[in-house]
């Protein structure tokens, strides 16, 4: 079987781009879950009335600090923030890949698409 030696692809690239975030979210997900459990799995939940959620699992840079600070809760939301911001990293890796090979056509839409995300992840959509 005869294998190419040249660099990888961009659709190569994204993909492994794309395999990797989830995997690193999935990680955290089960890791931060499996630590809250054992931190607060014997606590009484009231389901009388939902609370808002704190700001510190609400807000990015409260989400990774806490999270390095040892926070399984905060390791969850980590897990949750890496999700959201895979289309956005999928976008930025393209915009790059394109410019490089000066597919300007595509390097306009994929900037366009990380505009929008952007807009969106920020909360002004």
């Amino acid at each position: 079987m005869a294998t190419s030696s040249g660099p990888p692809t961009p659709e190569l690239v994204i993909a492994r781009l794309l395999t990797a975030m989830l995997w690193i979210a999935v990680v955290l997900a089960v890791g931060g879950g499996v630590w809250f459990l054992m931190t607060n799995g014997g606590q009484q939940v009231s389901y009388g009335s939902l609370a808002p959620p704190r700001p510190e699992l609400t807000s990015p840079a409260a989400i990774v600090r806490d999270a390095f600070a040892g926070n399984p809760a905060a390791f969850v939301q980590l897990a949750v923030l890496t999700l959201l911001v895979t289309p956005l990293a999928r976008e930025v890796t393209a915009l790059y890949l394109m410019a490089r090979r000066r597919e300007w056509v595509f390097v306009v839409v994929a900037g366009l698409v990380t505009a929008i995300l952007v807009w969106g992840l920020t909360g002004r959509g």
